[in-house]
């Protein structure tokens, strides 16, 4: 790369030369951030109370809202790359649309389970919400192999 020029350059160009579809599902953004007020604790929200709190008298709330976040963060990513590389694929508009949408929604439901299902601080078992993961699961299964056949599929020969 030159010197003058950095990444975000290239990002720029990229967004640029993106298809609209691509720009369209990728434009979608998450609604600002629920902001925890500093000098009410018990005002709070969810989140800022068991992230910020020690509690460690829950061993399993604090292993789902760790696999929460670590599924969050590597599915996001997932499903970024899927995106990039959809139009690539040779499928037909409807299983473009597919894969479009179920990716990024799994990447919402699994974390989101593992999240709502131990929203009390005491509980000692995941909710009926924790199902939630199994949907996410499938959904992201469909969604990867609907791309992959896409992928490795030839284009029709015209003749």
């Amino acid at each position: 790369m030159p010197s003058g020029q950095f990444a975000g350059d290239q990002v720029i160009k990229f967004v640029g030369m993106a298809r609209r579809e691509q720009r369209r599902v990728a434009s979608v953004r998450s609604p600002k951030p629920a902001q925890c007020p500093r000098r009410s604790p018990s005002r709070g929200c969810a989140v800022g109370r068991c992230a910020l709190s020690r509690d460690t008298d829950n061993p399993l709330r604090q292993d789902l809202w760790r696999a929460g976040h670590a599924h969050a963060g590597v599915w996001l990513i997932l499903a970024l790359v899927a995106l990039r590389y959809v139009d690539e694929a040779n499928l037909s508009d409807g299983m473009k649309w597919l894969v479009r949408g179920s990716i990024p929604i799994a990447a919402i439901l699994v974390p989101a389970a593992f999240f709502l299902s131990v929203l009390s601080p005491h509980a000692t078992t995941p909710s009926g919400i924790i199902f939630l993961a199994y949907v996410g699961a499938v959904l992201l299964a469909v969604g990867v192999l609907v791309l992959g056949v896409g992928l490795v599929r030839r284009p029709a020969q015209r003749s």
